[in-house]
């Protein structure tokens, strides 16, 4: 019963690690992209894809601006309310790879 148990758990963490890890790359290519506008927006040719775009563009200013009146000469990237996101999103997975570790070794 408790090696069921086991593994029941050892499958929750590997999706849950599944689902971090395809969090993680959607926000590495959202931040390359925001990163990248003037190239993003000379290549993108439809209007409905420009135009959703632009919406990103100017939700990603709004959140960055408490980060942008913290240093307005220093490092203000685009998307610096996207960074503390994936850096958090590493720690969680470090974590799950912890207790991922922890559940097979009890087995």
């Amino acid at each position: 019963m408790l090696t069921i148990i086991g593994h029941i758990i050892e499958w929750m963490i590997k999706y849950a690690c599944l689902g971090v890890t395809i969090a993680l790359g959607g926000m590495v290519i959202t931040m390359f992209l925001l990163s990248q506008r003037e190239r993003v927006m000379e290549i993108i040719k439809t209007q409905l894809l420009t135009a959703k775009f632009e919406q990103l563009c100017e939700v990603s200013d709004t959140l960055n601006r408490p980060y942008r009146s913290k240093r307005p000469f220093g490092l203000g990237g685009r998307a610096m309310w996207l960074t503390r996101l994936f850096w958090q999103g590493v720690m969680l997975e470090g974590g799950l790879m912890v207790l991922w570790i922890l559940v097979i070794a009890m087995q």
